[in-house]
């Protein structure tokens, strides 16, 4: 062979060997196989086998099979990703986390025959106020539970390899446990538990830094009106109605729904009520009011003696602050209490301060004060 051929050869081969080693990788991972087996294992397992894909839009997809797979259901949980801390263990029976399922009030219209199909006992859902801010348009159900080529997924590893978003050590790593976790990020342990609610393990215990250290990227959102935090002053009146429609489609069902605002760090808060730049929030809160629907405003953390530190970022509360929300909901809705464990007060109090319940199933690496907030972790 003559020598330009040889090194031409070589060339590939040197170009290949990542590529196939990052798909084989992908592969093993899970990140091909289909939602209905990847759901299958989780409800099937005795383990925390989470989900948690690094490629593919499809948690709609997943939440959906999910709901149309667990065989009974007494409480469930809807909203955006604001309410994926709300977990089994602080109930006592069956429970599912749609979070992140519903982002807008249209995607809440897309689930009500699946859900209502389960018969649940009682519906909590958790309202973003920018759901109701007509600067935002409402977005579309996400449902496409496709895969990307192996090709262009392994172009990305080896990216995020040359960056440093994931090492060779990890990967090693992850190759070597026989885990049932399923896709590359649920083998660094985010991802979704099987009962929907979502685990930022590598943020909380320090192993990937937070975007929001001191809260300076909700701050940043707040100023410039940007990423959810658009200034308004007015709402959008024929949304609140859709969603009073929706809560009436469930209660017409005979489900029972209970409505909450989620919780904004102390913060965050009193940044947002300093520009004066959200007064339809405050509109938005008289309407609930006014409205014949059952309606909890926990957008003040305090209420519930939910300090900063138990927040992951500016405006998304951890597994302590929603164990504090919901034994608060139960005292106001004495027929929710026995969906509610008896171990919730001392879960709370044992963890009190912290963002992440301890549970070795998931990790047993402690919480670190990741938001840089002096916050005392042990």
């Amino acid at each position: 062979m003559k020598p330009y051929l040889i090194k031409i050869a070589v060339f590939v081969a040197l170009m290949s060997l990542p590529l196939l080693i990052s798909s084989t990788y992908a592969f093993w991972s899970g990140e091909y196989r289909s939602l209905n087996k990847i759901v299958d294992q989780q409800l099937g397992s005795q383990e925390a086998c989470l989900y948690g894909t690094a490629f593919h839009d499809d948690i709609y997809a997943y939440k959906k099979t999910l709901l149309e797979r667990k065989d009974t259901t007494d409480v469930i949980v809807l909203g955006s990703s604001r309410v994926l801390q709300f977990r089994q263990h602080a109930f006592s029976g069956p429970f599912i986390n749609l979070g992140r399922a519903m982002t807008s009030i249209a995607e809440g219209y897309s689930l009500t025959k699946e859900i209502i199909k389960e018969k649940p006992s009682y519906i909590i859902i958790g309202v973003d106020f920018w759901w109701f801010n007509p600067s935002i348009d409402e977005t579309i159900p996400q449902s496409n539970p496709g895969r990307n080529s192996y090709i262009y997924d392994a172009w990305n590893i080896i990216r995020w390899t040359a960056t440093g978003k994931i090492t060779a050590s990890e990967i090693s790593g992850q190759i070597k446990e026989n885990s049932c976790d399923t896709g590359i990020m649920a083998k660094e342990k985010d991802g979704f538990a099987k009962d929907g609610s979502y685990y930022y393990t590598r943020t909380v215990t320090g192993q990937r830094p937070t975007p929001d250290a001191g809260f300076a990227d909700t701050l940043r959102r707040i100023e410039k009106g940007e990423r959810f935090f658009e200034h308004n002053v007015i709402l959008d009146k024929k949304r609140f109605d859709n969603f009073i429609k929706l809560v009436d489609i469930f209660e017409a069902a005979g489900v029972k729904v209970i409505v909450f605002m989620p919780p904004l760090s102390q913060t965050a808060l009193t940044e947002m009520e300093k520009t004066g730049h959200y007064k339809y929030i405050n509109e938005l809160k008289n309407w609930f009011e006014k409205s014949e629907i059952n309606f909890i405003d926990y957008t003040d953390a305090t209420k519930i003696s939910s300090p900063d530190c138990e927040f992951i970022d500016g405006f998304h509360g951890g597994d302590v602050t929603y164990a504090r929300i919901l034994r608060d909901i139960g005292k106001r809705y004495p027929l929710l209490q026995r969906h509610i464990s008896k171990t919730i007060d001392k879960d709370i109090t044992d963890n009190k301060g912290h963002t992440f319940m301890k549970d070795p199933g998931i990790t047993n690496n402690p919480e670190v004060d990741f938001l840089n907030l002096g916050c005392k972790k042990n």
